[in-house]
């Protein structure tokens, strides 16, 4: 840790009750929309009844519908639609860091993707990291956490970025800094 004690300061809030993710939109499409039966993209076929009917069914095969899920962290960190928190009404000048608190809870999904996480990174040229994660991944689980993390701001401009990975935390996500170095 660079720059000494930490200085506490009341809480600011950069997340709160978010359940929603920021990607990743671009990288490597690892599912795409069903094409059952030429009905469509999206789109699938009743076969006792004989029509199309729209449905949200996924693939593994390219068909060239659209992507619906992207390869995620840890593989693909650049495809997010990152957030940028702007302390520098918070911190002072030189701020290297700040002290960050987190806690958030899971209960879904319970098949496919089931972890999320919260990623940040100083800039768009500087490494990502995950500073916490949930899992669910069995049916009535209900997940929470709670952690404190060291993470590294752009001191020029006082900012870092930030994104939640899908499936996102459906049970809210609080993001705070609460202190700087």
């Amino acid at each position: 840790i660079s720059g000494g004690i930490v200085n506490f300061i009341t809480p600011f809030t950069i997340l709160n009750g978010f359940t929603g993710t920021h990607g990743p939109t671009s990288g490597t499409c690892l599912r795409w929309q069903i094409n059952e039966n030429n009905c469509g993209c999206g789109m699938c076929w009743d076969w006792e009844y004989y029509y199309c009917y729209s449905c949200y069914y996924e693939t593994t095969t390219n068909n060239g519908c659209p992507c619906t899920f992207y390869e995620g962290y840890p593989n693909n960190t650049t495809g997010y639609n990152w957030q940028t928190a702007n302390l520098s009404s918070l911190v002072p000048a030189g701020t290297k860091q700040v002290l960050v608190q987190v806690h958030w809870g899971i209960n879904s999904p319970d098949y496919d993707d089931i972890d999320a996480f919260l990623l940040v990174r100083k800039n768009s040229s500087s490494p990502t990291y995950a500073i916490a994660r949930g899992r669910s991944a069995g049916s009535g689980d209900n997940v929470a956490g709670a952690v404190q993390a060291i993470i590294p701001i752009d001191e020029n401009t006082r900012t870092f970025q930030y994104a939640v990975e899908r499936p996102g935390f459906n049970q809210g996500i609080t993001f705070q800094v609460i202190g700087y170095y």
